[in-house]
């Protein structure tokens, strides 16, 4: 199992439509990739920094597939949709990392 992770840095200029973001973007996201092994999802929301400080990314997703070759299959047919649908609720580029699962909660 491998998660995708998007993470959208709070700069002084961010901008970040939640809304948009829950309610259209991630049910766009789901309806392309659940052919392809696309799992839960979750969506959160940076409150602040463990010193008390701005947090550091203003949104962070989640994604999870079964293997990083479902992912890329995915992404590589949808991925230019999904990317051009970006301006509609944020003007920060979001940086992706894909993880290996090594445990989850039991």
């Amino acid at each position: 199992m491998i998660r995708v992770t998007g993470l959208y840095r709070d700069m002084s200029n961010s901008e970040f439509d939640f809304d948009y973001y829950v309610n259209t973007h991630m049910p766009l996201v789901k309806r392309r990739l659940a052919d392809f092994g696309m799992g839960e999802f979750e969506i959160e929301r940076g409150i602040e920094a463990a010193d008390g400080e701005v947090a550091p990314y203003i949104c962070i997703v989640h994604i999870e597939f079964p293997t990083i070759d479902d992912f890329k299959r995915g992404f590589e047919k949808h991925g230019e949709e999904l990317s051009a649908d970006v301006p509609n609720y944020t003007n920060v580029a979001p940086e992706m990392q894909i993880s290996e699962i090594v445990k989850s909660h039991e």
